[in-house]
């Protein structure tokens, strides 16, 4: 444990040197109201541009280095003034754990513009806290990396490095190409051998080949009280163990003390490679340029990802199939997340009071064209994506928004998946049960365009937490299929009439109160459903008739329900055996529309709004069938059905 300290110190440390006078309408400071969008142009405009300084001296680094806690060294090989740049320079710069110097962050070139190594060293001595200056006007680090990652994972699994063909201490290149290889599958071995259980980690790099911060800030740190003496018996509100629970702690105080008005980094690559029992898996993860613009502490006002892809590969076992899977997406864009307020409480190990009511921001997310691919196929691929996850009252979500547009999937290569999967968990030593042809079943769906469908959908949650008044809308379709969209309306508990039978200890809540409360605040206004066909109802009867001969072939009895049938018959049917139930008057004005939508298509609007709002619990009693008079229930409902072209 007393390793990982000293990797956390120089971690922290590492984070000031890449994490630069302050400028003014900095990010590093205040809001910038900006999107997300534009932090790539100004990402773009770093790397180009040529950056001066306005110191006339060297930074004095000797007097960083000497201040630095004693877990954590740190070392460069040159250090000079570059005079027509006015920066500090250092090469081979390397930040290490002092008991664990194979292991650590290296920087192969780092420029510091108008460092301030006097505030630097104060703060590294626990001075100047509680004020807030600025640290530097860029920091600008050329091939970043980890190094030694590897080695100590195998040594932490119990492997000494001379076991192993891996070099412990080199800093990564990133500018060199990722080897992907894996190398040979390792035979299966027939006997547990319990050496082979312990994974060998061939490579656990991640690097950068650039990374730029514009404006840093040391922000003023917020006093911790120190763990009163009776702490380790009470226990976090958290759920941390008192140890994790410091470690935490600390973290999140180096995290609030910094401030930074752009952060820029180009060509990210993490690349990670094992062999465990036989079997060689591999990951890497890469993008292009990423970037956040007004970050402060756990606030980050927008940031992007451009060009991310994340790859997995494993080779066969004696226990697993070989796989090889992919995730990309062209663009992320992130807008206010905001978490620093929540951080602070956190840092004190308390749990924010429940009047604290703009706690929080999750951001709002844009993701544009993303693709999982599984064993060669595109099984997914989306157009754009949005989630808006913003507005909370303290805890508790008050509004949501998600949305994803130009959704297509593969369902014909998601059945060829199913197929190979089932052919591998066949057992030799026994007969395969009998199965459906995979085969005809894609063609049967490209046969009805249904092979690859391109999907829609939308989801909107807003909830006055004042009055309990809630609204919901959801809508789903697809491309000459079928569109659905839904609303609610209606009322869920106030957050008051809740927080007040909660007391500060969550154990001694009132539960049988909070559940009344539930019951009787949990009320229905209005439910509003429109479905427009576009064909999808004719594909999905002409995929059930065309379903049947091949579902028939695997069954040994060889019975086939769909025997005669066509698409078109089958719709009929359905909706001719649905109009049966709409036989008596009471019933008819809402069991015929329907039945009418499923054998002619265009329409339907499906209505529920009672006079009143309604608890649950009261409609659960109209529904029931109990009543004496459903027709007169379902008219108290409000409840109206309808068919048009």
């Amino acid at each position: 444990m007393r390793a990982f300290r000293a990797g956390f110190a120089a971690l922290a440390i590492g984070a000031a040197l890449v994490a630069g006078c302050s400028q003014p309408g900095s990010g590093a400071r205040g809001v910038l109201d900006i999107d997300a969008k534009s932090v790539e142009g100004f990402v773009t405009k770093l790397a180009g541009e040529t950056y001066k300084g306005k110191a006339t001296t060297q930074a004095d680094l000797a007097a960083v280095q000497a201040a630095l806690p004693k877990e954590v060294t740190l070392t460069w090989g040159n250090l000079t003034f570059d005079s027509a740049a006015n920066a500090t320079v250092l090469s081979d710069v390397k930040l290490t754990p002092k008991d664990m110097p194979q292991v650590g962050l290296a920087v192969q070139e780092l420029r510091l513009f108008d460092f301030d190594a006097d505030f630097a060293k104060a703060r590294l001595t626990g001075q100047r806290i509680a004020e807030t200056a600025s640290l530097a006007s860029r920091i600008d680090a050329k091939g970043v990396s980890m190094f030694g990652m590897a080695a100590m994972m195998n040594q932490m699994s119990g492997l000494s490095p001379t076991d192993l063909a891996i070099e412990p201490t080199a800093p990564v290149d990133p500018t060199l190409p990722s080897d992907d290889d894996l190398g040979p599958t390792e035979p299966a071995f027939d006997d547990f051998d319990a050496d082979a259980m312990n994974p060998v980690f061939e490579k656990y790099d991640f690097t950068f080949s650039r990374v730029i911060l514009n404006d840093v800030v040391l922000r003023a740190i917020e006093a911790v009280p120190a763990p009163a003496a009776n702490a380790a018996a009470t226990p976090d509100p958290y759920g941390m163990d008192p140890e994790a629970e410091a470690m935490f702690r600390n973290y999140i105080t180096v995290l609030r003390s910094f401030g930074v008005d752009t952060f820029a980094a180009y060509d990210m690559k993490a690349d990670f490679s094992m062999k465990q029992m036989g079997q060689s898996i591999g990951a890497s993860f890469v993008a292009k340029t990423m970037g956040t613009r007004g970050w402060r502490g756990g606030d980050f006002d927008a940031s992007y990802i451009r060009d991310m892809a994340y790859t997995f590969n494993m080779s066969e076992g004696p226990m697993a199939p070989a796989m090889a899977a992919s995730y990309a997406v062209a663009y992320v864009g992130m807008e206010d997340l905001m978490f620093d307020k929540l951080y602070g409480y956190m840092a004190k190990g308390v749990v924010p009071p429940r009047t604290e009511t703009k706690l929080w921001s999750l951001g709002k997310y844009t993701f544009e064209d993303q693709k999982l691919n599984i064993g060669g196929k595109d099984i997914m691929t989306i157009g754009q994506s949005d989630l808006d996850a913003r507005d909370f009252h303290w805890f508790i979500p008050t509004k949501i928004t998600t949305s994803a547009k130009n959704a297509t999937f593969d369902i014909a290569a998601i059945v060829e998946l199913g197929e190979a999967a089932t052919a591998m968990a066949q057992d030799p030593d026994y007969p395969a049960p009998p199965m459906p042809d995979f085969a005809a079943i894609r063609a049967a769906l490209a046969k009805n365009g249904l092979d690859k469908p391109n999907l829609n959908f939308n989801f909107g949650y807003t909830w006055n937490e004042t009055s309990g008044d809630t609204k919901i809308d959801m809508g789903f379709g697809g491309d000459k299929l079928m569109q659905i969209t839904s609303k609610y309306e209606g009322a869920f508990p106030s957050f008051k009439a809740v927080s007040d039978l909660i007391p500060d200890d969550p154990t001694l809540a009132n539960e049988a109160a909070i559940a009344q409360i539930f019951d009787d605040s949990s009320k229905l206004k209005l439910v509003d459903i429109n479905i427009a066909d576009a064909g999808g109802l004719d594909k999905m009867f002409n995929l059930v008739a065309d379903m049947g001969p091949i579902m028939a072939a695997s069954d040994p009895s060889g019975y086939n329900p769909m025997e005669g049938q066509t698409g078109a018959s089958l719709r009929q049917m359905a909706g001719s055996m649905l109009g049966m139930f709409g036989a008596t008057p009471e019933i008819a004005p809402y069991v015929n529309p329907i039945s009418a939508f499923i054998m002619q298509g265009g329409k339907l609007h499906i209505g529920l709004k009672p006079a009143q709002a309604m608890t649950w619990n009261a409609i659960g009693m109209s529904l029931s069938g109990t009543t004496a008079n459903p027709a007169e229930e379902l008219k108290k409902l409000g409840l109206k059905v309808e068919h048009s072209k």
